[in-house]
Parts: C-alpha cells; structure tokens; sequence
C-alpha cells in the first residue's frame, strides 16, 4: 500500500522503542523523513541507526522531555530548522 508519505517529514515523541519506534519505522520503511526523540540521548540514537539501517530513511534523532513544554518548543523548533519547515 503506497500512503504517499514520500518527501514528507514526521515527528515521533517516545520512540526509542515500544509502539513509538514502530510507528517510526513504518513511516520510513514508506519514505518518510522521521525525527525521533526520547529523554535519553544514547537510546535515541542507536534507534536512529537502527532505523537507518533497516529502512535506508532519513532519521533525524533527538533528546527531549515529553513534560516540560519548553523541550517541546525547541524539539519542534529544531526540526523546523534543520528541514525548512
């Protein structure tokens, strides 16, 4: 099934693992652009590869508190620079 998601870019909280990195990885296994991000940088990060490597995608990974409304700001923020959004 084609979602025509190609070329488009997504965020997903929590998901270093558990239904957010699945989520994750279904978006880039249909050409996504996924940012990814979770409180904990080294977890983070190894999903980010591991998404890289199955799916080939681009995957932007990054650390944030889902609680604190200013980690929010700057996670959205950060992906709107780094994207052109």
């Amino acid at each position: 099934m084609d979602l025509q998601i190609a070329e488009k870019v997504f965020m997903v909280a929590a998901s270093s693992k558990g239904l957010g990195y699945g989520i994750a990885q279904e978006l880039a296994q249909n050409g996504a652009t996924v940012c990814i991000a979770s409180r904990t940088k080294s977890e983070v990060e190894a999903a980010a590869q591991k998404l890289r490597t199955e799916t080939n995608a681009t995957v932007h990974a990054s650390v944030f508190d889902a609680s604190d409304a200013k980690s929010i700001e700057n996670w959205v923020n950060e992906v709107a620079q780094a994207f052109e959004r």
